[in-house]
């Protein structure tokens, strides 16, 4: 005898199934097993973990060498304002570091 005896029936836009389609196969499910883990609140990890000390460090060497290159073409009015920025960065690495 079935434990699941209710069927149920979904329309889905093209972009919806494809969304499906998508999702299972990253959690490696079926769809009807992913449906019910969903109804049953199920949590999942869809994007990895973002470093966000990466990601400072990326700004600060971005507006590094847009203060670089402002300087170059003679925009200096910038210059104390984009390194005040870089600063406050740095030391919110810093203090990230010191708190670890």
């Amino acid at each position: 005898m079935r434990n699941r005896n209710i069927k149920l029936n979904v329309f889905l836009s093209v972009r919806e199934h494809d969304l499906l389609i998508e999702k299972t196969n990253k959690v490696r499910l079926t769809q009807s097993d992913f449906i019910r883990k969903l109804i049953n609140d199920y949590k999942y990890e869809s994007n990895p973990q973002i470093d966000i000390d990466t990601i400072i460090k990326s700004v600060i060497n971005d507006l590094s060498k847009i203060n670089e290159y402002m300087h170059r073409w003679g925009y200096t009015e910038f210059e104390n304002l984009l390194n005040r920025d870089i600063n406050d960065l740095n030391k919110l690495l810093n203090e990230k570091d010191n708190v670890k």
